[in-house]
């Protein structure tokens, strides 16, 4: 062995200090803090999904060893260990309520204050055409008739329940001032009991708030102001649904009075 030169220490030092400058150049891990504890963020070099890391040092020895996400390490098809299964109804529901309500880490999050807020998922924000003609295909039958939630009765009410929900909340409920001063005569002439958004407040039904409603004697009634009615001048699909699902519920007598025409009448199912 040679021994070594003043040359070769100053050569040794200068590797040394190119060294210390690539490892201040390296990037730092970021954090960000979620349910009040911190988490390192990473970016898989696989997929390019987002991992959060709860320590620190499970950060470095991720990215050192360039570890795959939970993504990656279950292989697709055949490979997968699941391949085959199903999760039994048991198992659905045990996991169904592990995450309802307060038991969920998002409950009552909302904005700044949600553990996702701000980070971007990996990937197109939107669909690609071939995304969406292998979607539109897949679908296709499978959303016809009652197939399809939307068109079910109890998935609408239950819609319209929560909408009802939200605007009490709010503490806003739209009502028209004519509307009332009309069933204040009716109650007069008919001697009815109508009770209106300014007697006692509009009664609601099946996700449905009726204009006038008098419990007694069992009837509903509506003021069709001409947005209700088409051009032909006929009532409009919405409200006629709406009509026969009332009279369906509470089997009781439906009055309507055209602002339009001036026409009061009664509605035979």
């Amino acid at each position: 062995m040679k021994p070594t030169t003043k040359n070769d220490k100053r050569n040794v030092v200068g590797e040394e200090n190119i060294t210390n400058e690539i490892k201040k150049n390296v990037e730092k891990p970021e954090w960000i803090i979620i349910g009040g504890k911190k988490k390192w963020k990473r970016i898989c070099n696989h997929c390019g999904s987002l991992v959060l890391h709860e320590s620190i040092n499970c950060f470095y020895v991720s990215r050192k060893h360039n570890k795959k996400c939970e993504k990656c390490r279950q292989p697709k098809g055949k490979k997968n260990s699941f391949y085959g299964h199903k999760h039994s109804t048991k198992t659905k529901r045990l996991y169904s309520k592990q995450r309802i309500g307060k038991n969920n880490p998002c409950y009552g999050k909302f904005g700044k204050n949600h553990p996702k807020f701000g980070i971007s998922k990996g990937g197109p924000k939107h669909h690609t055409l071939k995304t969406k003609l292998k979607i539109s295909v897949g679908n296709k039958g499978k959303m016809v008739g009652n197939k399809n939630p939307s068109k079910r009765s109890e998935v609408r009410q239950k819609i319209r329940e929560s909408i009802l929900k939200k605007i009490k909340l709010l503490g806003y409920c739209g009502y028209n001032p004519k509307a009332c001063e009309f069933i204040d005569k009716l109650n007069k002439e008919r001697r009815w009991n109508l009770q209106h958004a300014l007697n006692g407040g509009e009664v609601d039904f099946i996700g449905y708030r009726l204009d006038g409603y008098d419990k007694e004697k069992n009837i509903v009634f509506e003021y069709d102001e001409p947005n209700h009615y088409n051009v032909c001048g006929k009532l409009k699909k919405p409200d006629v649904y709406r009509q026969k699902e009332i009279i369906n519920y509470l089997k009781c007598k439906f009055y309507r009075y055209n602002v339009k025409k001036e026409k009061f009448y009664r509605v035979y199912v």
